[in-house]
């Protein structure tokens, strides 16, 4: 799709998902220049995410590009909200409607990894809820705790998103 005589605006767009996808290429410069840097960023990017590593963004490239980049705007608004929204950690006792988006959420990441739970949509943080943490915790291999942490919500949180296209 977009080749090294592709115009600058078409490459500059590319550079900046390109620059969302990891630590090594945040410091690709939207230059609309398809240089050597970015045609190495482009065949990782590939490999990463199982494409044929060709260096050239064709459609299904650029499809993927662009689902990683508002992915990774939309973990950015969650945690700038989160900052504003909620107080961490959330333990058992905890009771607001957050705690009830979050059992959704679980929930709905249990079924998907295939886990039996009796985890039902609650606004009240119960013993099930943190039995639901722990198993998830586990799948992320993070450490085996029965609270809700700043970190655990945003991993749910993107981890939903990607698997239900965006909707709860």
């Amino acid at each position: 799709m977009y080749r090294i005589t592709d115009t600058p605006s078409a490459i500059k767009e590319v550079q900046k998902y390109l620059s969302s996808y990891s630590e090594d290429a945040k410091f690709i410069p939207p230059s609309g220049v398809y240089d050597d840097v970015t045609r190495v960023a482009v065949t990782k990017f590939q490999d990463e995410f199982g494409i044929e590593p060709s260096g050239i963004v064709d459609y299904l490239t650029f499809i993927t590009l662009y689902d990683n980049y508002i992915r990774t705007l939309r973990a950015h608004e969650v945690s700038e909200a989160l900052d504003s929204l909620i107080i961490f950690p959330l333990v058992r006792g905890t009771k607001n409607q957050t705690v009830r988006q979050i059992n959704h959420i679980m929930g709905r990441l249990l079924d998907y990894y295939g886990v039996i739970h009796s985890l039902i949509n609650t606004s009240v943080f119960t013993e099930e809820t943190e039995r639901a943490v722990i198993a998830l915790r586990e799948i992320y291999a993070m450490e085996r705790l029965g609270i809700i942490d700043e970190e655990f919500f945003r991993r749910i949180s993107l981890d939903h998103d990607s698997i239900y296209d965006f909707s709860v």
